[in-house]
């Protein structure tokens, strides 16, 4: 416990005749002890360099002067010689020499050292200027502890206080501001000091200044993007409460209730959103909980379609989260899927063909990171582009309704993704346009190829199950290819390769009518030809001159 030392003042008062001038009377000082506290004395701070509350003790301060006496004079009335001594007036104690102040020294009044400010006034229940500890009537407080102003202090031998650093006192460490004062619930850097001054070592603490829980690591340092048991503390020290945090260390999004606890292995209702969070408080993301899907925010998927990488397919989610099966209706549409979910194909319009509505699906092959063939600074992604761009303003100029996978440059899966856009939609056909290639550059091939679906056993469909050998498709298919085909070759003179069959992902994936044109080589001497603008156009006409020629001929 910190205690302050009880001084007594005493003034021997002599009346004098002086206007309002009267020598300093008796004075009391009261004694301050330091307000207990339950908080625990933790160990050393093991990155404090451990004092000893051992000072040197020093008779006066080195700056007081030792010759000084008490001088009291006596005076007949109405005589004003020059007054040598301390004076009280207005509420403030000076001193005077010769009827004149001092100011800013020490002077030694009645058997004790006393130190009068700048504005002559006796420096009472705080700091001198040269670090000294006095008490409320301007004495030198003892050593150790001591209570001045509303404000802890611990002073040396001598009276000078101890400030700006660290000090161990009774093996417990405190830290004092440069004036001396005690912390007291702050901080100093990474440390807290609690209320009592102790320094905080391994425990909570609650710093009402911040609104929020700490913890302090053995040897006082705060906890910082770390766990805790239960609770995590974020940069800075502060606890999380009511949040998502993601921990580097693992790799793993964690939400953290009201008291900082973690959640685990439920579901939680999240600004009106689901989630669900594992066995050790992980956020599950991109998976399957029973029949629901928690997306890569960790939503769980509701009136949405989501696209299982794992499965290879699309699931359909309703308004309750659980996936769809057998026959269900999306936006006035009937899609069938599995019994596990995994979407197959759109029912109604997938298998009426003929009826078509001058709507066509083009699909630019390739985009983004897949750039195709690659010849000599072409680019098969490039070339496919151009083709799309100049076909489909020829059509629309027509009045046909234009569809496609891609408009930019962009990667779209070849595998399902660019057929079940097509799948979705109520295109009479799909035409995939690419540019081929020989695998040895400079090799003398060239001309047009058309592939058609041929159905391979090594080969099987993954999300067009029911309808890739469907009769009428292949029929359909076939006619599309012949149409197509012919044209292109009268309008741009190319060398006929013919029609071939393939189990192509396009191809064998789109429950449409389907059709893939591989428009000339770009590893060979073709390349410069397929790469013109005129050509190009040669190109286009061909393949618009079929698309009108397999509209005239359906029944």
């Amino acid at each position: 416990m910190k205690k302050a030392t009880k001084l007594t003042f005493l003034t021997a008062a002599l009346s004098l005749f002086l206007p309002q001038l009267v020598l300093a009377e008796t004075v009391t000082d009261t004694t301050t002890t330091l307000p207990t506290t339950s908080e625990e004395t933790t160990q050393l701070a093991t990155t404090q360099q451990e004092e000893t509350t051992t000072e040197k003790t020093t008779e006066a301060p080195v700056s007081l002067p030792t010759d000084a006496k008490n001088d009291i004079y006596f005076y007949k009335p109405g005589e004003h010689p020059p007054y040598t001594g301390i004076l009280r007036a207005d509420g403030n104690i000076y001193y005077h020499e010769k009827d004149k102040p001092v100011t800013s020294t020490w002077k030694w009044a009645e058997n004790r050292y006393f130190y009068f400010g700048a504005d002559g006034k006796m420096v009472r229940n705080g700091l001198t200027p040269d670090g000294y500890l006095v008490d409320n009537e301007g004495m030198l407080v003892s050593p150790g502890w001591s209570y001045q102003g509303g404000k802890w202090y611990y002073a040396l031998s001598g009276g000078k206080v101890f400030r700006g650093d660290w000090k161990k006192i009774d093996g417990v460490w405190y830290a004092f501001h440069d004036n001396g004062v005690m912390y007291s619930h702050e901080w100093s850097g990474s440390y807290f000091l609690k209320d009592s001054g102790a320094m905080a070592d391994n425990e909570w603490v609650f710093d009402r200044n911040y609104n929020s829980w700490f913890y302090i690591k053995p040897g006082g340092v705060y906890a910082s993007r770390e766990w805790k048991g239960d609770y995590y503390l974020k940069a800075g020290g502060y606890m999380a409460q009511s949040e998502f945090i993601y921990d580097p260390n693992y790799n793993a999004t964690y939400y953290l209730n009201e008291d900082g606890s973690y959640i685990r292995n439920q579901w939680l209702l999240i600004k009106s959103k689901w989630y669900h969070f594992r066995k050790y408080g992980e956020l599950d993301t991109n998976t399957w909980i029973d029949s629901y899907y928690v997306k890569t925010d960790g939503i769980m998927a509701e009136n949405e379609w989501i696209y299982d990488k794992n499965y290879g397919g699309y699931f359909y989610l309703k308004d309750d989260g659980v996936y769809v099966t057998n026959i269900f209706t999306i936006d006035g549409k009937k899609h069938l899927f599995q019994e596990n979910g995994l979407w197959i194909a759109e029912v109604p319009n997938a298998v009426n063909y003929g009826d078509y509505k001058n709507i066509i699906f083009l699909d630019p092959g390739h985009g983004g990171k897949d750039p195709g063939a690659v010849y000599n600074g072409l680019r098969e992604k490039d070339l496919n582009m151009q083709i799309y761009r100049k076909l489909r303003s020829e059509l629309e100029r027509l009045g046909y309704t234009v569809l496609t996978s891609r408009d930019k440059d962009e990667f779209v899966d070849f595998v399902t993704e660019r057929s079940q856009m097509a799948n979705k939609t109520d295109a009479d056909f799909f035409i995939s346009i690419h540019f081929n290639a020989t695998g040895v550059p400079g090799a003398n091939r060239s001309g047009v190829e058309t592939y058609i679906y041929e159905p391979d056993d090594d080969l099987p469909p993954r999300i067009n199950k029911e309808a890739h050998d469907n009769p009428l498709r292949m029929s359909e298919s076939k006619r599309l290819a012949e149409n197509l085909h012919a044209s292109i070759i009268e309008k741009s003179g190319a060398n006929d390769r013919g029609i071939r069959g393939a189990s192509f992902a396009v191809l064998r994936e789109t429950a449409k009518p389907a059709v893939l044109l591989e428009l000339g080589y770009i590893d060979s001497p073709e390349s410069k030809k397929i790469s013109d603008s005129a050509y190009q156009d040669k190109l286009v006409a061909g393949i618009v001159s079929g698309i009108q020629n397999f509209y005239k001929t359906a029944k």
